[in-house]
C-alpha cells in the first residue's frame, strides 16, 4: 500500500534531495550516461588497481568517461548554486514527501524578516561552490548564465513598479510525481504560511523553462515580462540557445 504524500518543513538534511530536484529541473543533460559520468569522476580518483574495466580503456575513452564526469559534477554545482542563492531570502520553506522521498519543494520569503547575517552566510557558501567552475568553460559559462538571470529579475521587478511584502522564492516539484497534486498542495500551503503572517500580495519570478502556465491557471497576474537572447543557455533544458522570456507574476493570498 502506498503510504500519503506529506508536506512537513525543510530540513538541512534535504539538501541533497532538493539540489538534485532542481538539477534535473533545469541542469539534466537529457542523456542516460548521467550516472555512468558520476562514476566515471569517481573512478578518475581511484589508482590504477582499483579502477577495473576501466583501466583498460583507451585514452581517448578515458577522456570522453572524464569530461562526462566533470560535466555532470559542474551541474550537480550550478544547482547547489541555486540552492544557495535561495535560501539566502527565504525565511519559510517545505517539502512533500512519500515513503521518504522527496517529491517537491517550496521556498517562501517574508521580505522583512530576511536577516543580513542570513544573507552573508548564503553568500559565502555560493561563492565556495562557484569557485572550482571557474576552472572550466562550461563552468564559467553556468555561471554567468545565473548572473544574467538575477540581474533579468531585479529588471522585472523594477518594471512592475510595485514593492512586495513575500516572495514564493523556488518551487520545484520531480517530473515523477506530475499529476499527484504536489505542486497544488506546496502551493496552497505556502500561502497559507503567508496568510498566517498577515501578507496579502506576493510575486514570484519564472521563465519559458518553467510550468509557468501552473500560475496562470491559478489566476496569477503577469506584471512584468523581457525576454534575453543567449548563444546557449545552461537552464534551458536541452534547448541550446535562442531566447528565454522571463517573467514576474504576482497574487492575492
Amino acid at each position: 500500500m502506498t503510504s500519503a504524500i506529506t508536506i512537513r518543513p525543510l530540513r538541512r538534511t534535504d539538501f541533497p534531495a532538493v539540489e538534485e530536484l532542481i538539477r534535473q529541473a533545469w541542469y539534466d543533460d537529457g542523456c542516460q550516461g548521467c550516472a555512468a559520468a558520476t562514476d566515471a569522476w569517481n573512478d578518475s580518483s581511484k589508482e590504477p588497481s582499483d579502477v577495473g574495466s576501466a583501466s583498460r580503456q583507451t585514452p581517448r575513452e578515458r577522456k570522453a568517461r572524464l569530461r562526462r564526469g566533470i560535466h555532470v559534477r559542474n551541474m550537480h554545482r550550478l544547482a547547489a548554486i541555486d540552492l544557495q542563492d535561495a535560501l539566502a531570502r527565504t525565511t519559510t520553506a517545505f517539502v512533500a514527501e512519500r515513503d521518504g522521498r522527496v517529491l517537491g519543494m517550496i521556498l517562501g520569503s517574508v521580505r522583512s524578516h530576511i536577516t543580513d547575517k542570513q544573507r552573508t552566510r548564503h553568500s559565502i557558501r555560493r561563492n565556495c561552490l562557484a569557485l572550482p567552475l571557474m576552472f572550466s568553460a562550461e563552468g564559467r559559462h553556468g555561471v554567468s548564465d545565473q548572473l544574467a538571470i538575477l540581474r533579468a529579475d531585479r529588471e522585472l521587478e523594477h518594471d512592475a513598479g510595485k514593492k512586495y511584502a513575500a516572495e514564493v522564492v523556488l518551487f520545484v516539484v520531480s517530473a515523477s510525481a506530475r499529476g499527484m497534486g504536489v505542486g497544488r498542495r506546496l502551493f496552497a500551503h505556502m500561502l497559507h504560511e503567508f496568510r498566517h503572517a498577515g501578507i496579502r500580495e506576493y510575486f514570484l519570478f519564472t521563465d519559458t523553462t518553467c510550468d509557468y502556465g501552473f500560475y496562470d491557471h491559478r489566476g496569477l497576474e503577469r506584471r512584468a515580462a523581457r525576454t534575453m537572447r543567449f548563444p546557449s543557455f545552461t537552464q534551458s533544458d536541452g534547448d541550446k540557445g535562442g531566447a528565454v522570456s522571463f517573467f514576474l507574476y504576482d497574487g492575492s493570498c
